[in-house]
């Protein structure tokens, strides 16, 4: 799996916990989606824009053929990953 992939597959599980989490029964894009999930969280407003710029990332790359426009880096893997682990862990118990 390249990093393109690998991206997408962690974007995608921290979009489906936000959305459980917010028990969301209607689908909004993710950014109404962070939106309403960071009204009171703290953790979420403090990494809100590296998730909006994730976001951005996630859309080029799925609708504008961005695989060939774009290659994720190691450290944006790692960081992606890292904020993955904080949400879930830091999130879990307060909803």
């Amino acid at each position: 799996m390249d990093n393109n992939d690998n991206f997408l597959e962690i974007f995608l599980k921290i979009e489906k916990f936000l959305n459980d989490s917010a028990g969301m029964s209607q689908h909004l894009n993710f950014s109404s989606l962070l939106a309403k999930s960071s009204e009171n969280n703290s953790v979420l407003v403090q990494y809100n824009n590296e998730l909006r710029l994730c976001s951005n990332i996630r859309n080029i790359l799925v609708h504008q053929n961005g695989k060939n426009f774009i290659l994720v880096s190691d450290s944006t893997i790692n960081r992606i990953k890292d904020i993955y682990e904080i949400i879930i862990k830091k999130i879990s118990p307060a909803f």
